[in-house]
């Protein structure tokens, strides 16, 4: 399994590559604050054959964050019990992030973000 630092995930944001990342925490942890540019799913409903059949961005990693790194790194692993190996997990979660000073958002709507229909999201940052 592969893992990412905050600084070198925020790096490819900044390069212009586009990115997949997928908070797991609960939609409550979420909407108080998440990375900027991922979207929910929560761990307890996670179908990681959903999750790659939807991806945008096939062949290229799919970030997996939540608080601190334990359940991202849950995630990782039933990804690749459904047998895709591109799923990266972000060291030192959400905290990492908040503290390293990264784009943050909030959400006031519970489906705010939330992948309803299994979708992931592609970010990819204005030039």
């Amino acid at each position: 399994m592969s893992t990412i630092s905050v600084s070198d995930l925020n790096a490819l944001v900044r390069s212009g590559q586009v990115i997949e990342l997928i908070d797991v925490r609960t939609p409550d942890e979420y909407r108080e604050v998440h990375a900027e540019l991922a979207v929910n799913v929560p761990l307890d409903t996670f179908d990681a054959a959903a999750v790659v059949k939807s991806r945008k961005a096939a062949g290229q990693p799919l970030y997996m964050i939540c608080r601190s790194g334990g359940r991202s790194q849950r995630a990782c692993d039933l990804l690749a019990a459904a047998g895709f190996a591109g799923a990266v997990n972000v060291e030192g979660g959400t905290l990492a992030w908040i503290e390293s000073g990264f784009a943050t958002a909030v959400s006031t709507d519970a489906s705010s973000g939330a992948m309803a229909t299994g979708s992931a999201c592609s970010f990819k940052p204005k030039t």
